[in-house]
């Protein structure tokens, strides 16, 4: 700008002074002269020099501060002078690492596991299922039973309950059986879902010329077939089998001795449960008390003999 431009622009801001020759000169604030300057464009050059500059400070800290070791002293470089002060960072920088703190368990040099007592009980694998008994077992059980029940009795039988093919039974007329128990005693698992279920049952039989009466016990061999669904059949007729073997026992003590009064009042006492016109047969004097044998007559008119403890 040359020196007229110069003096035209101070005549243009140029204010009078009412009282007197004296001129007083305005000066004109930044922001002004900058929109007057090519519209901004030098002001927008400044901002973004700046915004750069500073950018590239940052990244040039941040950059250098991960390639240092741990505990390495960073020194910024040079800020950027203004008119205000001119200012020196440093920075420390800690390692930056995560650290997970398990805690110690010391275990004595003499530390010993103590024995199990002597009179604990330690159970096998075998004794811990023995007692849950297998599901498939229970439906060979049940169905063996059931066979037993219907197959043994007078009267129809269940559909599909003896196997296809099985030549029919023979009911005289007049003769009568009922199945009064039938509880299954061994089950053998012959594999493939084949169970053969032994069981022990007793019916009441009679017919025209005879009275009801109850049978001797007996015992046959059901073959049961499981499937993989659970559902059961018998898959062949029952064979007969041996009643199971008794225990060999020492017999009871002989109820031959005189009971004393208060003994035998007890002893009938205690059966009165059962029947009525209790009588005292003898006992015999144990530890602890006596074993007194008494008959007692139910509603039937029969006397059973029964044995009761008596303690004292």
């Amino acid at each position: 700008m040359n020196n007229a431009e110069h003096r035209h622009i101070i005549m243009d801001m140029t204010t009078p002074h009412p009282k007197g020759s004296h001129e007083e000169y305005e000066t004109m604030p930044w922001a002004m002269l900058a929109d007057e300057l090519d519209r901004g464009k030098n002001r927008t050059l400044a901002l973004t020099v700046i915004a750069a500059v500073a950018v590239g400070i940052l990244a040039f800290m941040v950059v250098r501060s991960i390639r240092q070791p741990p505990g390495t002293m960073v020194e910024a470089p040079p800020a950027v002078e203004s008119a205000a002060a001119t200012t020196t960072v440093a920075v420390t920088m800690a390692p930056m690492t995560a650290t997970t703190v398990i805690p110690s368990v010391t275990v004595p040099e003499d530390a010993t596991v103590a024995p199990p007592a002597a009179d604990a009980v330690l159970y096998s694998e075998e004794d811990l299922k023995a007692g849950v008994p297998d599901v498939d077992v229970r439906m060979a059980v049940v169905t063996a039973e059931w066979f037993v029940s219907e197959y043994f009795s007078t009267g129809e039988v269940s559909d599909g309950l003896v196997p296809e093919g099985s030549p029919p039974r023979e009911v005289p007329e007049g003769a009568y059986a009922w199945v009064e128990w039938a509880r299954a005693v061994a089950v053998d698992g012959i594999g493939s879902g084949r169970y053969d279920v032994t069981v022990v049952f007793r019916a009441m039989v009679g017919d025209a010329a005879q009275p009801i009466a109850a049978a001797p016990p007996r015992a046959v061999l059901v073959p049961v077939l499981i499937d993989g669904t659970g559902a059961s059949a018998v898959i062949d007729l029952p064979a007969p089998l041996p009643l199971p073997p008794r225990a060999e026992v020492d017999p009871p003590p002989e109820a031959d001795e005189d009971v004393p009064e208060a003994v035998a009042a007890a002893a009938v006492e205690q059966s009165a449960p059962f029947g009525e016109a209790a009588v005292v047969v003898g006992g015999a004097q144990l530890e602890g008390g006596w074993r007194v044998v008494v008959t007692v007559t139910d509603g039937s008119g029969a006397s059973y003999p029964l044995a009761i403890f008596v303690s004292g």
